[in-house]
């Protein structure tokens, strides 16, 4: 339900409406009729009387042939409760406002409203209310709020350069903590009115500012706040951004460089590879020391190569092996390839054919076409192979030997 209406001289007859609906018979001399002063649909406040017993409330107007008025909500009778009469003769109706309804002054003058007011509605709002709820524009000095304060849009505490500019939250009427802008000069070049946090005694009296955020730089500085004079950090899991590291996750991620008590060892500064997969420590003093570091494994022997035995000693790759059927012309790939634009270095041991004859590999240079072709992933075989006359041949495919190889080179 809206706001009921009101308007001057509005008075009606109506015939014995019983307790429904009154169907309205017009104004007399000197009066306006309900369809004269409102709306189809209009809500209006009424007065109805039959001599003897008198109701009032809020109706609801139709206009038409005859005009109606619903008893919309009867506010109370001539009885004192809030049930529609039963009109059995004729009735006078008219527009007034029920006195509970009536605005009333108290004795300053005033108008008291609500203490609860809902603020989904348009209605009057107490001044005491308003205070609680609000901040005061242009207000002087301290105000006190109760409840929460939403503010869509943004909060501001401005004031003059060179003045600091801060929210405070307080316990009991005593500040503990401040945040906001301090009393740093500006000097230009963005410098000044820096960003802090400051912590307050129990007497409202400051202890010391905590953190400060230098506007120009972006440089925070924390005061040390732990007993050991350390600020604390929180732990990491998470290693590939920008945050702080405590020392104890330090401690258990990376290796120490901590001279021993008695002096006889040198501090370890920095430790990096080369391009030779060599370690270079550099030491506190300046220079330097390099350490190939060393690995080796067994590859296990296959149908076609017996077992590789191999070690790395920094950059520089061993392998050995032995070629189970070896001839002329045949492509061994190495099982460990070496670095590209490089050519390995390769010895063998002689051996034997199955009729007695001497075979041996041919090693040169690469683009001799009569010797071993070797590049950085394999080699293609040159066995020439002679008898102790001197006759001379080649290992063939229907008789090979076996072959062993041991290559060192670059990786």
């Amino acid at each position: 339900m809206g706001v009921p209406q009101l308007a001057d001289l509005v008075l009606e007859t109506a015939n014995a409406p019983g307790t429904g609906i009154i169907t309205l018979g017009g104004a007399p001399e000197g009066r306006q009729t309900f369809a004269d002063a409102f709306p189809d649909g209009g809500e209006v406040y009424y007065y109805a009387s039959d001599g003897s017993q008198t109701e009032w409330g809020v109706g609801t107007l139709t206009v038409g042939s005859p005009n109606t008025l619903v008893r919309t909500k009867v506010m109370g009778n001539l009885f004192g409760t809030d049930n529609a009469l039963n009109f059995t003769s004729g009735i006078t109706v008219w527009c007034e406002v029920p006195a509970q309804c009536a605005p009333s002054l108290d004795d300053e003058g005033l108008l008291p409203v609500s203490s609860s007011p809902d603020y989904e509605r348009d209605v009057a709002l107490g001044a005491k209310s308003a205070e609680k709820r609000y901040v005061a524009q242009g207000a002087k000095g301290p105000q006190t709020i109760t409840g929460d304060i939403i503010a869509q849009g943004g909060m501001t505490k401005d004031g003059p350069i060179g003045a600091e500019a801060l929210f405070a939250a307080s316990a009991g009427g005593k500040v503990r903590w401040t945040f906001g802008r301090d009393s740093t000069p500006e000097a230009g070049s963005n410098a000044g009115s820096s960003f802090v946090i400051s912590r307050y005694a129990d007497d409202g009296t400051i202890i010391d500012t905590l953190l400060t955020i230098h506007r120009d730089t972006g440089i925070a500085e924390i005061k040390d706040l732990s007993a050991s004079g350390s600020a604390k950090v929180p732990d990491i899991i998470k290693f590939d951004g920008e945050d702080a590291l405590n020392a104890r996750t330090a401690e258990g991620r990376y290796v120490r460089s901590v001279p021993a008590t008695d002096g006889t060892n040198i501090r370890i500064v920095d430790v990096q590879n080369d391009a030779g997969g060599n370690l270079i420590a550099t030491r506190a003093d300046g220079t330097t020391q390099s350490y190939a570091p060393g690995s080796a494994g067994v590859i296990p022997a296959t149908a076609t190569l017996g077992a590789v035995y191999w070690t790395r000693t920094g950059n520089i790759l061993t392998q050995s092996f032995q070629i189970v059927a070896a001839y002329d012309q045949l492509y061994q790939a190495f099982p460990f390839a070496y670095a590209a634009d490089t050519v390995p270095v390769i010895t063998n041991a002689s051996s034997m054919t199955v009729d007695n004859w001497s075979a041996d590999l041919m090693v040169a240079s690469p683009g001799q076409p009569t010797h071993s072709g070797i590049t950085n992933t394999g080699i293609l075989l040159r066995l020439p192979c002679w008898f102790g006359g001197g006759s001379y041949g080649a290992v063939a495919q229907s008789k090979p030997i076996t072959l062993n190889l041991t290559i060192m080179g670059e990786v």
